[in-house]
């Protein structure tokens, strides 16, 4: 697996102490190699850990591996993956969530080259919590995890 953490990250500006989104968790599926390092770029960057994977698959046995105690705080998924896609993705991980007795589900974003309307509302459907399109606006991306984040904790309460 593709795998790293924000603690390998060589930060050019060190805002992690300042950014809201510091000490989150996110694990990001994505089969595109530039796409997931993008994204571990802009996430390391605020002070998020960040966990890659490069498939659906790998995703799943990831969180299967980090068991329902350590699970990520957020999830974003690629939609369009070879080896299964973003909705079969997600659903072996609310399986996986529902056997496991995990009470508060990972709030799970969908992120996919289509902005047609129609895409989030098959995203909506599917049980992801929200949807970010590519190429990735950063100021979109913080907004969202902040956004997870709080329905997170809400949900914890």
């Amino acid at each position: 697996m593709d795998l790293r953490s924000a603690s390998s990250y060589r930060y050019p500006i060190d805002v992690r102490s300042s950014s809201p989104l510091a000490g989150l968790s996110v694990l990001v599926i994505d089969d595109n190699r530039e796409a997931r390092e993008g994204m571990f770029a802009l996430l390391a960057h605020q002070g998020v850990d960040v966990l890659l994977a490069p498939s659906g698959r790998s995703g799943v046995e990831l969180i299967e591996e980090l068991g329902p105690d350590h699970m990520p705080d957020v999830l974003i998924c690629d939609i369009a993956m070879p080896d299964q896609d973003g909705y079969v993705t997600l659903s072996r991980i609310r399986e996986w969530e529902a056997r496991n007795d995990v009470v508060v589900p990972i709030p799970a974003v969908a992120f996919t080259a289509s902005a047609l309307r129609l895409e989030k509302l098959k995203a909506m459907s599917y049980g992801f919590n929200a949807l970010l399109t590519k190429p990735i606006v950063p100021e979109r991306l913080y907004a969202t995890l902040l956004e997870m984040a709080r329905l997170r904790r809400t949900l914890t309460r």
